[in-house]
């Protein structure tokens, strides 16, 4: 018998040194299990944010992409622009000078004809 009352006493005596360190264990794995699932969280968070970015990349890639091809193109319309700017300055010059030609040959014209009326007696442009 007294086997089995030193048996029971040693067995309370580790309950009762066992019990707050079961606690204490019990607290820690609490804490433990909250910062796993802060974790998770965290890292699904993270791994979202890495696929939008990727997604965000590609797209910021095909506008660079379509940045260049329209860069290209404006110089492409620029070169056409000044081509046709200076075509129409020729043009324009061309035309000035045919102007001053009939002008010219306008006055020259109504001179002409002035004398003749002159001399037939007739009113002459000047008169009018």
């Amino acid at each position: 018998m007294n086997e089995d009352l030193l048996l029971d006493k040693i067995q309370k005596l580790i309950k009762d040194e066992i019990r707050p360190v079961k606690e204490i264990v019990e607290v820690v794995k609490q804490k433990v299990d909250g910062q796993d699932l802060y974790q998770r969280s965290t890292t699904s968070t993270v791994r979202s944010l890495k696929e939008q970015m990727s997604v965000m990349n590609e797209k910021l890639d095909s506008v660079f992409d379509q940045t260049a091809k329209l860069t290209e193109g404006m110089t492409e319309v620029k070169e056409v622009l000044d081509e046709h700017s200076n075509k129409i300055n020729a043009l324009v010059l061309e035309v000035h000078e045919i102007h001053q030609e009939l002008g010219s040959s306008k006055d020259k014209t109504t001179l002409k004809l002035d004398k003749l009326k002159e001399h037939v007696g007739l009113p002459t442009s000047i008169d009018s």
